[in-house]
């Protein structure tokens, strides 16, 4: 406990350090220094009396621009950071302009974000930085950064863990090249052009079942590969090497020639996350909020699913799904396959649902029942979706049992009724991370008063509503008077007059939340 209350204010004395202190604040501070100094007290800022182990701990919490203005502080902390190993740990940006004058230990780095910027691997390669465990965003332009590129692997290749890069090499070239050094790689991102323009000399060891590249490609449990067109590369020739993958991603602009979705799962039976298309729905969705022990994470982008394969999918896994998440111009059988699915099929592990549709619903969906077989859910995003009115219900809609929703994104939805959207608001958590409302049919102040009566905290509070009047707005800044709101956005209002003064109610009402009105139309 005392080590704690250290801990705390330690950061307290290095935000002031770092110059946080308010001005008055900081002006009384100095004044009570000097008063002691003329009595002849030595003054010895806390954070100085600290154990070097919990100063370990503070810095290694600050980004690598904090950690040097922290050397700016004074000649002792200059002298403890640049000999600490944890000053180095992190590197990012333009290293070679902004790190060049300090003397850096190249075994003290172990994470590097080089940016796209094909000068880092010369500073790296300065260093002889040999135990680099994650390095991000590698792009190569030419066949010269190429060469500086294998080098760096000869280096650091034993101690990566994590790979990310952006090429023109040809992929079984690229394959050969990062496996015949990285023996215990277990993340992989790769980017490619539409054509390979970076021939590499052939190595010597084929990608074959029995090479040594192949055993340490099934190493890999993480793979994210992005193509402008998946058809110039041997796809199905290289990826069954990696026996090991568990969360699979395969981007393209162009649509497939093949059934990926079917293809993935025959290969790779243990998949835990699966994404497919151009940059689908949800970048993370392989992160441990959706993901449990056996259960699937799914998502897709248009073109890369169908009838048949969707089917095949929810069948096999519909039980044990967590994550569900579908970006397509759904036709009238897939909207009945996907309702049958949530309504009937699935189990209680469901825990995002994102429905993104490029045109209007042919038919509505039966949201209602829907959320009543899902009582974990915590993410939902639904996009163009209509609703299917639900038969009025007179009173008032008690609080639903599973307040699990932590983020909700409703945007051109419509059909839903009043009676629809408090069902929803009754699952809010008390603790909401997002809720955003663009274009919501029947969203009206009895809604928003709903969402300021369920919920206590919220992160980020995004409107965009023709229907939105100035009274509502007040209304809202009333209810959220002295409630936790970090964020409140609101566009698209025509209806609503004086909007400066309506602008500074608000600020006066929510003073310590982040608030952007913007009057559109």
């Amino acid at each position: 406990m005392q080590q704690l209350l250290y801990l705390l204010q330690s950061i307290t004395m290095l935000q002031r350090s770092l110059g946080h202190l308010p001005p008055l604040r900081k002006r009384a501070f100095e004044k009570r220094r000097a008063s002691k100094r003329e009595s002849g007290i030595h003054v010895v800022p806390l954070v100085f009396k600290l154990p070097h182990d919990i100063l370990e701990i503070v810095w290694s919490l600050l980004t690598l621009s904090e950690r040097l203005k922290c050397i700016q502080v004074c000649k002792t902390w200059r002298s403890q950071l640049l000999g600490s190993p944890v000053m180095w740990s992190e590197l990012s940006g333009n290293l070679d302009r902004r790190l060049k004058r300090y003397n850096i230990r190249g075994n003290d780095i172990r994470r590097v974000n080089l940016n796209s910027d094909p000068n880092g691997i010369d500073f790296l390669l300065d260093m002889k930085c040999a135990n680099i465990q994650s390095l991000s965003h590698v792009y190569i332009p030419n066949r010269s950064v190429l060469v500086k590129f294998h080098k760096l692997l000869r280096f650091t290749g034993h101690a990566l863990k994590s790979l990310h890069v952006d090429t023109g090499a040809s992929f079984e070239d690229i394959l050969s090249m990062i496996f015949e050094q990285c023996l215990d790689l277990t993340q992989l991102r790769l980017f490619f052009p539409i054509h390979p323009v970076l021939p590499v000399t052939p190595s010597t060891n084929t990608i074959t079942a029995d090479s040594a590249i192949a055993v340490s490609m099934k190493r890999v449990v993480d793979l994210d590969l992005y193509f402008t067109d998946p058809k110039l590369y041997p796809l199905t020739k290289v990826l069954p090497l990696f026996t090991g993958l568990r969360d699979i991603c395969i981007s393209s602009n162009f649509w497939p020639n093949r059934d990926w979705l079917t293809w993935i799962d025959e290969t790779f039976p243990a998949w835990q996350s699966m994404r497919l298309g151009e940059r689908p729905v949800e970048e993370k969705l392989h992160h441990t909020d959706y993901r449990s022990q056996g259960c699937k994470a799914f998502a897709c982008g248009p073109g890369w699913v169908s009838e048949e394969s969707l089917l095949y999918l929810l069948e096999k896994y519909g039980s044990i799904m967590s994550a569900f998440q579908i970006r397509d111009t759904f036709g009238l059988q897939i909207c009945w396959i996907i309702q049958e699915f949530l309504i009937d099929v699935v189990g209680s592990n469901l825990r995002s649902l994102v429905l993104v549709r490029a045109g209007a619903t042919p038919h509505g969906f039966d949201m209602d029942s829907i959320l009543d077989r899902l009582p974990c859910l915590e993410h939902l995003v639904l996009w163009t979706i209509r609703f299917r009115r639900a038969t009025e219900v007179s009173g008032v809609c008690l609080e639903h049992p599973n307040r699990s929703l932590k983020s909700v994104r409703l945007v051109f939805c419509h059909g839903n009724t009043t009676q629809n959207l408090q069902r929803l608001v009754s699952r809010f958590h008390p603790s909401m991370q997002l809720i955003w409302f663009n274009d919501v049919e029947n969203l009206s102040a009895e809604i928003l008063d709903s969402i300021a009566d369920n919920v206590s905290s919220l992160d980020m509070f995004f409107l965009l509503q023709k229907n939105l009047t100035s009274d509502m707005v007040q209304r809202l800044a009333d209810k959220w008077q002295g409630k936790r709101l970090n964020s409140l956005t609101i566009r698209r209002f025509g209806l609503i007059k004086s909007h400066k003064k309506l602008q500074e109610y608000v600020r006066r009402k929510l003073p310590n939340t982040d608030i952007s009105i913007v009057r559109v139309g």
